[in-house]
């Protein structure tokens, strides 16, 4: 879905996020632990990666998380996966829900996630 918008769709419904954990275990399994809830029920969740420096989660058709700078130790480690794990957590930093998303390998987004750091720092 992230594919197919214009940039600044894109723009309008993401929040960059620049604090958030990445966990693996023994299994290579990932979560990944927003500090935060994002509003809306999951909805075909996807997480969007490349491989590189910026992944984007769509919970819903309405909201866009961008995790800015992934740790590049834990990057290959996203890759092997289909699925990625999403915690999201309250005010009072309690699980606040958890859900599965899948992963989608996709090209460019070092490219759009800079494109919106640029941008969103003007705004």
């Amino acid at each position: 879905m992230l594919d197919k918008m214009d940039f600044q769709t894109i723009k309008a419904k993401t929040k960059i996020v620049g604090y958030y954990d990445i966990l693996t275990n023994d299994n290579d399994e990932v979560m990944i632990a927003i500090p935060f809830q994002i509003p809306g029920e999951p909805d075909k969740p996807t997480f969007y990666f490349s491989g590189g420096a910026h992944a984007f989660l769509m919970k819903n058709h309405r909201n866009i998380v961008m995790c800015d700078f992934v740790n590049p130790q834990v990057r290959p480690i996203i890759l092997k996966n289909t699925k990625v794990l999403i915690a999201e957590m309250n005010q009072d930093k309690d699980m606040a829900g958890e859900y599965e998303a899948e992963l989608v390998r996709l090209e460019g987004l070092d490219e759009i996630g800079t494109r919106l750091l640029e941008e969103k720092s003007d705004d």
